[in-house]
């Protein structure tokens, strides 16, 4: 049985590591340095979030600019990025989009009218 064990220890071991250098590649994929008139949204895998741009890419870590300063972050940090445009954001903070924007009604008091 104990050679077993390690057997299935192993393949545990194996196949969690391909996982996340599958995550790290597709967040390869993503990395982009944006137009001038995008934020990216930055998090990371110990839950922060970040809001900024991406301003230069390297191997293993990228450089971020943020309204406060500019960080270094290696990439294998990243869980999530995404690219949105500037007006996205209201005093500082993410508003997605408003999916309900066509059904908006306005009712008026008619015993009034």
């Amino acid at each position: 049985m104990p050679g077993l064990t390690r057997f299935i220890i192993c393949i545990s071991v194996f196949c969690v590591g391909s996982l996340l250098a599958q995550t790290e590649q597709d967040i390869k994929t993503k990395l982009a340095i944006p137009d001038s008139n995008q934020v990216q949204i930055l998090k990371t895998r110990d839950g922060s979030q970040l809001i900024g741009r991406i301003i230069a890419i390297r191997e293993t870590e990228i450089q971020f600019e943020m309204q406060w300063g500019e960080m270094t972050i290696p990439i294998s940090r990243i869980e999530d990025l995404t690219t949105t445009e500037k007006t996205s954001l209201k005093g500082g903070k993410y508003w997605f989009p408003n999916p309900n924007q066509t059904r908006l009604y306005f009712f008026t008091d008619r015993a009034n009218a």
